[in-house]
């Protein structure tokens, strides 16, 4: 009788699993269509961009910004950040 059930419930989380599977599948592709895409869509016909943090020059050829060192010791050195 032991085997049988654990035979039964071996059986009941493989098919949990792949239920499991199409489930995700379904919700993630909902997901998707829902949200990410028409943002995508959005943003494409209005040319923004998303990740402009309005950091740099418009007409600069780069973004490249010098680092500025301040006190150089060791205990500078010591510190992680």
């Amino acid at each position: 009788m032991l085997n049988l059930l654990k035979s039964m419930w071996h059986q009941w989380k493989r098919m949990v699993h792949k239920i499991n599977a199409v489930v995700g599948l379904v919700l993630m592709t909902i997901a998707y269509w829902t949200t990410i895409m028409p943002l995508t869509l959005f943003f494409l016909l209005f040319k923004r961009d998303a990740y402009d943090r309005g950091a740099g020059k418009p007409d600069a050829k780069t973004n490249w910004q010098d680092v500025r060192l301040g006190r150089q010791d060791i205990h500078r050195a010591q510190r992680p950040w």
